[in-house]
C-alpha cells in the first residue's frame, strides 16, 4: 500500500471527494543519452559530472559550500559528501565562482558530443533547484557532424532553475552550453541536470482520460506488464503529423511517462499519489483529430527482449536475481531477503530475462512486479488466512491467559462495500488442484520428474512444472505447498467502485457480500479510469 496522511484517510470515501490527474511525458531522445559522452572546462572536487544527464532533476540537498553569503546556519544545508562518497546527487559543478556582478573571468562550459545525430525538441536545463539559483544568461549552441553551427541562442533574463529551450533540434552531433552568467555574485555554477528534449506535464482541461491498468499474478504463470493509456486535448494541434513545429516527429518508443492521482485534502491542497512509470508503446494522432491517445507500458515489456547471457552459477536466488537485473540495466529493485537461503545451480542456457524473473519467483515462491515508484520488486506474501480482519492479543489477566479479539488496523479504510461499490461484487470460483508434477533438475543430465498430491482436494486439475532453478525434492516439496496453498483460494472478486489509489496489487482487503459478510482478499488486478471524476474495478482472491 502506498503511504497516505491521515487527511487523505478520511477524504477518500468521501461522497463529495475531489479528484485530479496529471500526466508527466518525457519527450525526448531515448537514444541520445546512450550516446553522449560529455566534457567540461572545469570542475570543483564537490562535482559528479556523471549525473548531468541521469534523469534525476534535483540535488540531494543544499551543500555547505564556502561560496560567500551562501552557507546560512539555518538548519537547512548539509555537509557535502566526500568524492566517490554514497549516492548524493550533485550535478556538474563549475570550478570556477563569479565576480560580484555574477559574471565569469572564464565561462564555464560543458560540451555534449554524439556518434550519431540526434533530434530533439529542445533542450532542458535543471541548475540548482534545491537553492533556487541558476544561470541569468548562458548560451545554448548545436552542431552537425562536420562540426558547422545549427543553433546559436544566447538567453537573458533567466529567473527560474529549471529551462525549457522549446526550439526544434534537427540532426544535432554536439551540443555546447556556456553558463556567462550567475543569478547571484560570487558562485560556482551549478547544473544539475540536462535532458535533450523536454518533459511536459498534462492535467485539468488539457487531460482529458486516463486509464492505468495494475496486474500481479499470485503464482506466477506468467509476469504481467502494467499499462498507461492517456487522452489528451490536441486541439493546439501540437500533436499534428503535418506539423512542422509540433512534437510528434519526436515520439519515440520508451519515452518515459509517468501518472499521478491527486485527491484534495484542503483548501487548493491536493495529496497525489504516484500511479507508476511507463513507457510509451503506441500512439494515436489522427490529422485533423482533436484528441492524440498515447500508451505505455511498465519496465517487463522492455525486459521481454533483453537476454541474461553471462549466467551466474552454483549461487543463491537473490544474487541470481540481483545479476540478472544489474546486467539488465536495472536501477531501481527490491529483492526479498529469503532468497539468499535458497541455493540454486542457476541457468545453463540464455534466457530471456522476463521469463528468468518468472522462474526466479516460482523457485522463490515470491511475486514479481513493478511497483508504483518505477522499482522491480520480488517479494514474499505472507499466508492469507481466512479470519475476516481480527488479529489477538495475548496477555496476563488475574483470571488468567485470554486471547482479546482487535479490530483490524485501517479496517473500514480497506472495506469494498456497499457504500463505496455501485452494486455487489461479483463471486466465481476457480478450479483446485489435485497434484502437482514437479521437474527437479539435479543436474543439466538428471532431471526427475515428482508427483505432489493435494490432501485436501478430491476433483480437480492436475499442474506441471518445469523450472531449472528447482535442484533438490526438499525445494520441490515447498513450492507444492506453496501452490497447494494458494490454489485453495479458489474466490475471485470482482468490485466495481469508486477506487482508492493508494492500494495496490498485493494489498489484503476486506470484500463485502450481498449478506454483509466481508472476505478477505489479497488484490491482484486493479483498473483506475479518470475522466474528471475516479472510478474502476478491483479484483482480488480469497477464500469463501
Amino acid at each position: 500500500m502506498v503511504e497516505f496522511s491521515n487527511l487523505y484517510k478520511n477524504k477518500i470515501y468521501d461522497p463529495n471527494r475531489s479528484i485530479q490527474a496529471k500526466v508527466s511525458f518525457e519527450i525526448l531522445a531515448v537514444e541520445a543519452y546512450e550516446d553522449a559522452s560529455f566534457s567540461v572546462s572545469g570542475e570543483a572536487p564537490i562535482s559528479r559530472l556523471s549525473q548531468a544527464i541521469n534523469k534525476i532533476r534535483s540535488m540531494s540537498n543544499k551543500y555547505a559550500t564556502y561560496e560567500p553569503n551562501y552557507f546560512q546556519l539555518d538548519g537547512t544545508f548539509c555537509i557535502p559528501p566526500k568524492e566517490n562518497e554514497g549516492d548524493s546527487e550533485l550535478g556538474w559543478w563549475s570550478d570556477s565562482i563569479s565576480d560580484q556582478n555574477g559574471y565569469y573571468v572564464t565561462n564555464p562550459t560543458i560540451t555534449f558530443t554524439f556518434t550519431e545525430p540526434h533530434g530533439s525538441i529542445g533542450l532542458t536545463l535543471t541548475f540548482d533547484n534545491q537553492a533556487d539559483e541558476y544561470a541569468s544568461e548562458f548560451a545554448i549552441r548545436t552542431y552537425s557532424a562536420t562540426d558547422v553551427l545549427l543553433i546559436s541562442e544566447t538567453i537573458t533574463g533567466n529567473t527560474g532553475s529549471v529551462y525549457y529551450f522549446d526550439e526544434p533540434l534537427d540532426n544535432y552531433s554536439k551540443i555546447v552550453i556556456e553558463i556567462i552568467k550567475w543569478a547571484k555574485p560570487y558562485r560556482r555554477s551549478r547544473l544539475v541536470e540536462v535532458d535533450f528534449g523536454v518533459v511536459r506535464e498534462y492535467t485539468g482541461d488539457k487531460l482529458i482520460s486516463l486509464k492505468v491498468l495494475e496486474e500481479m499474478d499470485l503464482l506466477t504463470s506468467t509476469v504481467p506488464s502494467n499499462e498507461m493509456q492517456f487522452v489528451l486535448d490536441n486541439s493546439d494541434q501540437l500533436f499534428n503529423i503535418l506539423n512542422p513545429n509540433g512534437i510528434y516527429r519526436f515520439l519515440v518508443p520508451n519515452q518515459e511517462m509517468t501518472a499521478q492521482i491527486g485527491l484534495l485534502i484542503g483548501e487548493n491542497k491536493y495529496e497525489w499519489i504516484p500511479m507508476g512509470k511507463y513507457f510509451l508503446t503506441e500512439w494515436t494522432v489522427e490529422e485533423g483529430a482533436m484528441t492524440s491517445t498515447f500508451v505505455g507500458r511498465d519496465i517487463f515489456t522492455k525486459l521481454e527482449a533483453v537476454s541474461y547471457t553471462t549466467l551466474l552459477q552454483n549461487t543463491n536466488l537473490y544474487d541470481l536475481a540481483e545479476d540478472i537485473l544489474i546486467k539488465s540495466n536495472v536501477e531501481k529493485y527490491k529483492i526479498d531477503e529469503t532468497l539468499r537461503t535458497i541455493p540454486t545451480n542457476g541457468f545453463i542456457a540464455p534466457i530471456k530475462v522476463r521469463e528468468a524473473l518468472q522462474m526466479i519467483s516460482i523457485a522463490g515462491r515470491c511475486v514479481v512486479r513493478q511497483i508504483r515508484d518505477g522499482s522491480i520488486d520480488i517479494e514474499h506474501f505472507e499466508e492469507l488466512t481466512f479470519e475476516t480482519g481480527y488479529i489477538t492479543f495475548a496477555g496476563q489477566e488475574i483470571a488468567g491467559p485470554i486471547v482479546r479479539p482487535q479490530i483490524y488496523i485501517d479496517y473500514q479504510f480497506q472495506v469494498i462495500d456497499f457504500e463505496t461499490a455501485f452494486k455487489a461484487p461479483k463471486i466465481s470460483l476457480s478450479q483446485q488442484v489435485t497434484h502437482v508434477v514437479i521437474k527437479v533438475h539435479e543436474s543439466a543430465e538428471i532431471i526427475t520428474d515428482i508427483k505432489f498430491i493435494n490432501p485436501n482436494v478430491k476433483e480437480g486439475i492436475g499442474y506441471e512444472i518445469n523450472n531449472p532453478l528447482i535442484n533438490t525434492e526438499e525445494q520441490a516439496s515447498l513450492i507444492a505447498e506453496f501452490m497447494f496453498r494458494e490454489y485453495n483460494l479458489i474466490a475471485e472478486y470482482t468490485a466495481s467502485w469508486r477506487q482508492n489509489p493508494v492500494l495496490e496489487c498485493g494489498s489484503v482487503i476486506l470484500v463485502e457480500d450481498s449478506f454483509g459478510n466481508k472476505k478477505k482478499a489479497r488484490i491482484t488486478k486493479q483498473e483506475y479510469n479518470f475522466a474528471g471524476y475516479l472510478d474502476g474495478i478491483t479484483e482480488a482472491k480469497g477464500g469463501i
